[in-house]
This record gives C-alpha cells, structure tokens and sequence, in this order.
C-alpha cells in the first residue's frame, strides 16, 4: 500500500471561508460553558467511555488554547483555570500529538518521527496514534510503501471503534482508503442508522501485562482457528503462532510489543510489556 498524505497544508477546496485570523471564535461566555468543565474536572461523561471522551475533551480544549493563546486572559475570574490547565500540559502527549501535526503540514517529517518515537503511549487512543504516524512517517521518509504487515496494523486499527479510539483509527482509514461506521453504545440504546442489531466486536485481554515468562491470550470470542503475531512498535514480526492462547517470552527483551490476534476476518491489536 502507498501511504497518502494525512495532512497538507493545500489550499481547501470547500465553500467554506479559510479562517485567517487569531481571534478566538468563542466568547468569554462561550469558553466557560464549553469548557469550563473540562478545566476543572467536573465534565459529565458516557460511564461506559468516561475515560476516553475525558480525554479527548481535554485534547480539543489544549488545541483550541495553544491556536487562540488569547482565551487564556480574557479579563475573567475563570481565567486561571484555563492557564492553569494549559501549563500542566505542555509537556503532556497532548502537546507532542499537536507538535507532530504542525510538523507533518511543515512537511519537518524527520522531526516529526523523533517527537513521535519519544511518546510513551498511555491508553488505546495514545497508541493508535502513535502507530499510525510511525507507519506513516516511516514510509514518507523512507519511501518505501507499506509492508503487508504495516498494512495489516493498519486495517486492524481502522476496524476499531472512532469514537472510542480516537483520531489515529480516522487516520488509519484515510491512508487505506476505507470507509466504516461506529456504532456507539450508551446504556440500553444503540445510536445507529438503522434498526439492526450490534455487530460483535471482537476484543481480547492479555495477562499478566507486564509478562516475565509467559503472556495468557483471553478472547472476547472463542474462535476454531485463529492466528497470533507478535512484532515491535515499527511493526517487525517476531514470532507467529497458529491456535495458541499462550506465547513464551523468555526469548523477547525487556521492552514493548504488539500482539495482533486475527480470527473469522477481524483483527484486534494490543500492546504489552516485557520485564525480564
């Protein structure tokens, strides 16, 4: 597969006018009511997602403060909560996956790989992301096109869920050329275009994560056969195995890996860590 640009600074083709001007299109009322939550941690989220809609919530809010610096000081009483929410993030991913984005439209790709190599991904929104710009960026610079194990990583992260998995599933299927809805569950009800019912997503957990010896394999389905590989973070197949929900890692060094477990055309890819 040839990777496609993900982000450009081309000229837009919509009707809608370009934006070209640094004044915020919030006012001070606005911001507090749409983000005053956020900075101080009261925002009421789906309990079924509370963790990753936090989460991108408080990316938007970083992003929209970096671009419009003056929605820090708009003469306000709410306005230390916003600086103070801004300034402990700038050494967050939040910042380095803003930083990665302005580099990759300034075409800096080399800078943009090494800001990327120096994420330490925290949760399955982080690692998507990541994923994606390691392949992405690998290929730009080398120009070489994907392997296919570079391109199964990618199906496997643009069949995931966008709305639980954040923008790197998005970036998945823009590169691949794919188009997917996401179902999303909130309680009792499905919000979807159609009254059909909930297609099973296939999910699996590893333990113990940290492993030492031995890394267990417990899938959401139990599947007759089914194929687990396991590569580093750029993607360098390791060790395959056929019908086996245990793999030994005395031979692996201490550090992290992917497992991608592919069963009945699905693929679902986890990360884990070594400690020898």
């Amino acid at each position: 597969v040839n990777p496609i640009q993900i982000v450009s600074n081309a000229p837009s083709h919509s009707q809608c006018p370009v934006e070209d001007s640094d004044d915020p299109p919030y006012s001070n009322n606005e911001r507090n009511a749409w983000f005053g939550a956020v900075t101080g941690d009261s925002a009421r989220y789906d309990e079924n997602y509370y963790h990753q809609f936090k989460y991108v919530s408080e990316s938007v809010l970083f992003s929209e403060l970096k671009r419009y610096p003056t929605l820090l000081d708009m003469n306000d009483s709410s306005d230390a909560s916003f600086q103070d929410f801004f300034e402990a993030r700038l050494n967050s991913n939040y910042a380095l996956v803003d930083s990665i984005v302005d580099l990759v439209k300034s075409d800096l790709l080399n800078d943009a790989l090494q800001i990327t190599e120096e994420i330490y991904d925290t949760n399955d929104i982080e690692f998507c992301v990541k994923s994606v710009f390691l392949l992405y960026l690998n290929s730009r610079i080398s120009g070489i096109d994907f392997t296919s194990q570079d391109t199964t990583l990618l199906d496997s992260i643009a069949e995931l869920n966008a709305i639980i998995n954040g923008p790197g599933v998005l970036m998945a299927r823009i590169i691949l050329n794919k188009e997917k809805y996401d179902y999303f569950s909130s309680g009792s009800r499905i919000i979807s275009p159609t009254k059909r019912e909930t297609p099973r997503v296939l999910d699996i957990r590893l333990y113990p994560n940290p492993a030492q010896d031995i890394l267990f394999i417990s899938p959401s389905q139990i599947s007759d056969d089914y194929t687990i590989t396991v590569t580093d973070l750029t993607g360098r197949e390791l060790l395959r195995k056929t019908n086996h929900l245990e793999i030994a890692t005395s031979t692996l060094n201490t550090g992290s890996y992917l497992l991608i477990y592919e069963a009945e055309e699905q693929w679902v890819v986890k990360k884990f860590e070594i400690i020898n």
